[in-house]
């Protein structure tokens, strides 16, 4: 079993040709099945970053899935060991080298829902401390370099269905220390994606959001071009560091 929720079709069915039959008549035609809208295949994260009693770097995430990575999240949690190893190369792939602390999911046999998968991680290979400045780096890279870097294609390049990227992150300032500096907003369109990225710095907290809503499943090579260079632009903007110093 697919373990899809319900609603959702399988990816390999997204825009493929379907035969449709007529017992009756025995009359036939080729129908093209349409890709869902984005909204079918998401994957969000709700994260806080914060220093532990003994001054390591601690990450809470919250992820929410829908589509094929939640199927295949939910068949790889019926197993109990390979769940557990799975989770530990999570936390580490995703948070550039994180230790798996904790882990817990929804009802992973309930796809009348998106499933809720819930870590906690050190992360304190992200942060660095020189000369009274604590240097806190983000794990996300929005779009991975390698997607782009052919520079002449002369076959199309698919980026799969229509998706949803959304990851939402809290830094809590510790404690006798102020913000010196944070990632900078940007936004970048292109013909059928979005992407854009917010900093705000508050009394307690800096907050860095992204969203990453893309419509593209095939990029020409005639379009190819315009596309890497708007793909390029994000890559040059997306690391974010942010820079706390003492009071």
């Amino acid at each position: 079993v697919d373990l899809l929720e319900i609603g959702n079709l399988r990816t390999d069915n997204q825009g493929a040709t379907a035969l449709v039959l007529e017992r009756e008549t025995g009359k036939y035609e080729f129908i093209p099945v349409p890709y869902q809208s984005k909204e079918y295949n998401f994957q969000k994260h709700e994260r806080t970053l914060k220093l532990d009693e003994q001054g390591r770097l601690v990450i809470e995430d919250s992820i929410k899935l829908r589509g094929s990575l939640s199927s295949m999240l939910r068949q790889i949690l019926r197993t109990k060991e390979v769940a557990y190893n799975m989770f530990q190369n999570l936390a580490s792939s995703l948070y550039k080298g994180g230790v798996l602390k904790n882990h817990e999911t929804t009802d992973i046999n309930d796809i009348t829902k998106p499933l809720t998968v819930n870590i906690t991680a050190d992360v304190n290979s992200l942060k660095t401390l020189q000369n009274d400045r604590l240097t806190i780096s983000l794990p996300d890279q929005i779009i991975n370099p390698d997607l782009v870097s052919i520079e002449n294609r002369k076959l199309p390049l698919s980026t799969g269905v229509p998706a949803i990227y959304e990851v939402n992150t809290v830094i809590k300032i510790p404690q006798g220390m102020k913000v010196e500096s944070i990632p900078g907003s940007f936004s970048v369109k292109g013909n059928c994606f979005n992407i854009v990225r917010t900093s705000q710095s508050h009394e307690e907290k800096v907050v860095v959001n992204f969203k990453f809503e893309k419509e593209c499943t095939i990029i020409s090579v005639e379009d190819y071009p315009a596309y890497r260079e708007k793909m390029q632009e994000v890559i040059k903007k997306q690391n974010a560091l942010i820079v706390f110093s003492n009071n």
